[in-house]
């Protein structure tokens, strides 16, 4: 989850980039209005479209947050690629690239 790194607590939100849009809607099935019963709160998840669509785009987006270039690597943005989580400013410039392709 992303993290407030002046509270040092998640700020109860993520961004996933599904590749189908049928996964997606799997997601959406099984975790709106879910109960996380193995931790004490009584809140309640949603899911919801982000108003940044596409990975590269959220990429580029969140490239000068404060979050991404903290000093504590837990608080960074995990990206994932294939299963392997890729470097940060790595998958940042590769955003870079393709976008400049598209003429963005």
């Amino acid at each position: 989850l992303p993290m407030d790194v002046h509270n040092q607590s998640n700020v109860g939100y993520a961004f996933i980039n599904f590749l189908d849009p049928t996964h997606a809607e799997h997601f959406r099935g099984v975790f709106v209005e879910h109960r996380f019963h193995n931790v004490h709160s009584r809140k309640v998840s949603n899911v919801c479209s982000a108003h940044v669509q596409g990975l590269d785009e959220n990429l580029k987006h969140f490239e000068n947050r404060a979050v991404t270039h903290s000093r504590n690597d837990q608080y960074r943005p995990i990206v994932l690629k294939g299963g392997q989580r890729l470097d940060f400013e790595v998958a940042v410039a590769e955003a870079k690239v393709r976008l400049m392709g598209k003429g963005r």
